[in-house]
């Protein structure tokens, strides 16, 4: 859920081989300027659709993986 990328305090997110399911990422997240996470880490869950600009706003993020998903369209720049 959208709610998720705004723990202010959340550090690390792993989400891992739901296959078979429907998921997208939210397309607008209102990201705030304490946000803490770290690591995003979202590898083999079928996620489609595109890879949306607001991850350029994690501004501590260090780690993304997004491998093995259906994104289409290009990376967006602003990553």
């Amino acid at each position: 859920p959208e709610s998720l990328f705004r723990l202010a305090n959340l550090k690390h997110i792993h989400i891992q081989d739901n296959l078979g399911k429907d998921w997208s990422l939210p397309s607008n997240v209102q990201v705030g300027d304490d946000a803490k996470l770290e690591r995003l880490l979202l590898t083999r869950n079928g996620f489609a659709g595109t890879i949306p600009s607001w991850l350029a706003q994690l501004n501590q993020l260090q780690t993304l993986d997004l491998s093995m998903n259906n994104f289409q369209g290009a990376i967006p720049s602003v990553i």
